[in-house]
C-alpha cells in the first residue's frame, strides 16, 4: 500500500528536523530545523505544494544561565 503524500510525510523525511509541531492559532505547523541555505531553499520548494511559510532565524540566545 503506497500512503499519500502529505505535508507531515515531506517534513518528516528531511534531515536536519529538531522539532515538528502540529499547533493551533494561524500556522498549523511549527518546524524547528537546522539547514545551510541550499537545503532550505529546497525545504521550502518541497513544501511549497502544500503551505505558506515563514523563515525565522535565531540572533542568539537570552536565556539566562
Amino acid at each position: 500500500m503506497i500512503l499519500p503524500v502529505t505535508i507531515e510525510r515531506v517534513i518528516n523525511e528531511f534531515k536536519g528536523i529538531d522539532e515538528f509541531y502540529k499547533v493551533s492559532g494561524p500556522a498549523c505547523y511549527l518546524v524547528v530545523a537546522h539547514f545551510n541555505q541550499p537545503r532550505l531553499k529546497v525545504f521550502i520548494e518541497k513544501i511549497s505544494k502544500w503551505a505558506r511559510c515563514s523563515v525565522d532565524s535565531v540572533l542568539g540566545s537570552r536565556k539566562k544561565i
